[in-house]
């Protein structure tokens, strides 16, 4: 996840969840505070729902505040 605005004041988010079912769990949070001028890689836990089918749902969220470019790539699932 790359983010391009390096504002102080958290305005535009960007969340990973799980969703199986109607339950929606959310994995992780960043936001335009968490601003990096290159990709920063993040490993997620899945181990929990091992045997199920889920949804993983990205969501970008951004107010009138400014503009953050949120960039993903390279989501790669590894069974272990």
């Amino acid at each position: 996840i790359f983010s391009l605005d390096s504002r102080t004041v958290r305005h535009d988010t960007f969340t990973v969840s799980v969703v199986r079912g109607a339950a929606r769990t959310v994995l992780l949070t960043v936001d335009n505070t968490d601003a990096a001028w290159s990709y920063a890689p993040h490993e997620l836990d899945l181990s929990a729902y091992a045997g199920e089918t889920v949804t993983l749902e990205f969501t970008g969220l951004e107010d009138e505040g400014g503009l953050t470019s949120f960039l993903l790539d390279d989501v790669t699932l590894t069974r272990i």
